[in-house]
């Protein structure tokens, strides 16, 4: 056994290592550790509580909306507008509840903030594992060509990469292609080129993510729109016009997540089996693709499964009703685990109380069941603390009254939530596999007829098209040419422009109108290597199921905001028929749509907690208020905090650890780069590992907060 040490894992927010035990080339051991700690638990104390909405932000450059969120709901509940996790809209015959109107912006913010974390997530942090990237910044340095599928190595610098690599500027990188050339008729020329320029494309769609949420939010990232009882917005303001502009921008976002982010991410297993679900992978056995395949160590898991364990809190309260757009819930003891699953799932207001909320007869009250362990972390017991903490270093958080670092204790600054004890996987994988639209059994994940996983943007009717001889297929017009044509050119698909085996098109020297014509055409289908593997897919546990999984949940979203259009025939997105969240009448209400609810505070001691969902997962605030309204306790646990833990009392790994086990290591220096210091810098791989971690999207900055 030997031990290695990949620090930092680059391309994450924060500083984030991880200790690897590597035996026979496969990880068998993980210290997963998040490095340097902030203290905003700390220097909360004493503030107003609305404070708290505004401080939590900047926790996280990239996830401030849901932290402004889920603080809101902590004051929300402190101040008396809810019972606490989160606040639906009211009042009700309770007193419970904010105007329909806030709780109709606040999602409208959040859900925009959503889709710019998925999407920057895959092009920006996560695709550089998979596709090499052009031989200029910042695609600069990448991995050697060994560890990239042959379609999606960087053509430019030819095959047997393996040498040094100039980032100094003292060498001519090599320019980034032209893959719309007249030559290749107008469309990429290969997968590699469709890639990179949905990369390029992508870096816009984030870009418009923040123009629609600060229609209301008033700025992007760091809102300014929060506070306890509703949001700042004026009531008496005619939306209509900022209504009308959020949903055009908001359609040209999910135009691209239909047809160029999800198809992307669904071929991207099929060129990477040993990271799939074996389910899925023996598909591609029956195409010839990968007839030598094995699985991995996980025997019908691929790299990075894990435990199998998930948890979520729920999003997105209706304004008009009282359903989660996101349902919480908790998973525990799935196939991964050779167990049956068991758990529950809270979708809407009457199951949040009963459950999270619930007193000592619920089994699934949120203050029976959670803990947050310091076994392993560098933090010792307060002073204000030492009845709260039990043997074995875990308690409830909203019982913490002091956060209190110390370097020489345990191996990461941050701490091991668990649920009854469980290590929780949560994150968009984790949301969509308790709310049921993800299954991890190995069921077919586009059968349209399966009711059970009815989830719109993986229903076959989108994506699949039957034309006049019956010939079944991918629909064209649901998937952008530009990545059509270069799974055509790259062997991966065929258009069949007539009955099953006919009319196969060639694009190759074709212009752009030509391939146009027959690639709208009424009896064009795409078949081939791409077709078996989409209408074959099975849901599973692994990296690219956790990938998927974020993916889906990104055009899922979509369709909750502004509907789900039809798709014509000529590739145009159809929203005549189409309803979201931002036709609410509730939101269109002019001058009587309040969006504050006025309430005298507490003259009391209280407190309360906030919880929902981020991008990267479950995120809970636990706050505590003097008589006098100033914060005397504020804990927040968040989604890297459960996925990127350290190991518990219990020597349980966290889930990011866990999903490493067995994934293979290569300890020899595999490539080298020249820095723009220019000094020659030799490195390890580690890839395996950045791939699993990656697939997390951990915030080391939130989860050291």
């Amino acid at each position: 056994m030997a031990t290695y040490e990949v620090d930092p894992i680059s391309r994450i927010e924060g500083h984030l290592g991880v200790e690897i035990e590597e035996t026979g080339g496969f990880v068998t051991g993980a210290n997963v550790h998040g490095n340097l700690w902030r203290g905003f638990e700390n220097f909360l104390l004493n503030r107003d509580v609305n404070d708290a909405i505004t401080f939590t932000q900047r926790i996280c450059g990239v996830c401030p909306v849901p932290h402004g969120q889920v603080s809101t709901y902590a004051v929300d509940a402190v101040l008396g507008y809810s019972r606490g996790h989160q606040t639906f809209a009211g009042p009700d015959a309770s007193g419970w509840g904010v105007p329909a109107k806030a709780v109709h912006i606040r999602n409208l913010v959040l859900s925009e903030e959503f889709l710019m974390t998925h999407l920057t997530h895959f092009y920006h942090l996560v695709v550089l594992d998979y596709v090499q990237g052009p031989a200029t910044p910042p695609w600069t340095p990448f991995f050697n060509d060994g560890f990239y599928n042959g379609l999606l190595q960087n053509p430019v610098l030819g095959s047997g990469y393996n040498g040094a690599y100039d980032v100094s500027g003292a060498a001519a990188p090599g320019a980034l292609p032209n893959v719309l050339s007249d030559a290749s008729g107008g469309y990429s020329d290969s997968l590699w080129s469709a890639g990179v320029l949905q990369y390029v494309k992508a870096l816009r769609i984030r870009r418009l993510t923040f123009e629609a949420g600060a229609l209301f939010a008033g700025r992007m990232p760091m809102t300014s729109c929060f506070v306890g009882g509703g949001v700042t917005n004026d009531g008496t303001e005619n939306l209509s016009d900022r209504v009308d502009t959020y949903r055009e921008i908001t359609k040209e976002i999910q135009e691209f997540i239909i047809k160029e982010h999800v198809p992307l991410v669904m071929a991207l297993g099929a060129l990477y089996p040993s990271y799939d679900n074996s389910g899925n992978a023996a598909t591609l056995n029956t195409v010839g693709l990968y007839p030598g395949y094995v699985a991995g160590n996980r025997n019908t898991y691929g790299f990075g499964a894990g435990y199998g364990n998930f948890l979520a809190w729920g999003a997105f309260p209706d304004g008009d009703g009282d359903t989660l757009g996101l349902p919480g819930g908790v998973v525990i003891g799935t196939v991964a685990t050779g167990g049956t699953a068991a758990g529950f799932t809270a979708a809407n207001k009457a199951e949040v109380y009963d459950t999270f909320l619930g007193d000592d007869s619920s089994a699934n009250s949120m203050w029976r069941n959670l803990t947050e362990s310091i076994e392993d972390s560098r933090y010792v017991v307060s002073e204000f603390d030492t009845d709260v903490y039990g043997a074995d270093n875990e308690a409830y958080p909203g019982a913490v009254q002091r956060t209190q670092p110390n370097r020489l204790a345990g191996y990461s600054y941050i701490k091991a939530p668990r649920w009854a004890g469980n290590p929780c996987e949560v994150g968009p994988f984790a949301r969509m596999v308790v709310g049921g639209f993800y299954p991890v059994d190995g069921s077919n994940l586009v059968n349209a007829a399966d009711v059970t996983y009815a989830l719109p943007p993986i229903a076959a009717a989108i994506y699949t098209k039957t034309n006049s001889s019956a010939n079944t297929g991918l629909n064209p017009a649901a998937i952008s040419p530009d990545l059509a044509v270069a799974l055509v050119r790259d062997g991966l698909a065929q258009l069949e422009t007539g009955a099953s085996g006919s009319g196969i098109y060639d694009p190759t020297g074709q212009t752009k109108a030509q391939i146009g014509a027959a690639y709208f055409g009424t009896e064009t289908v795409i078949k081939g290597t791409i077709w078996v593997w989409f209408s074959s897919m099975v849901g599973g546990l692994s990296t690219m199921d956790r990938l998927r999984g974020r993916a889906l949940e990104a055009l899922y979203l979509s369709t909750l905001m502004i509907g789900l259009p039809a798709i014509d025939g000529s590739g145009n997105l159809d929203y005549t028929a189409a309803s979201g969240w931002i036709d609410s009448a509730a939101l269109l209400t002019t001058a009587s749509g309040s969006t504050w609810r006025s309430k005298t505070p507490p003259t009391t001691a209280t407190n309360g907690w906030g919880a929902g969902e981020a991008p990267r997962g479950a995120l809970a605030h636990f706050c505590s208020r003097t008589a006098e309204g100033k914060i005397s306790a504020y804990q927040c646990v968040v989604p890297t905090t459960w996925n990127a833990s350290p190991k518990d009392a219990d020597e349980n790994n966290g889930p990011m650890e866990e999903a490493m086990m067995d994934i293979p290591y290569n300890a020899a220096a595999t490539s080298s780069f020249i820095d723009v210091s220019g000094n020659t810098v030799v490195t390890q791989s580690g890839l395996e590992a950045l791939r699993v971690a990656h697939t997390f999207d951990p915030c080391i900055a939130c989860a050291v907060h």
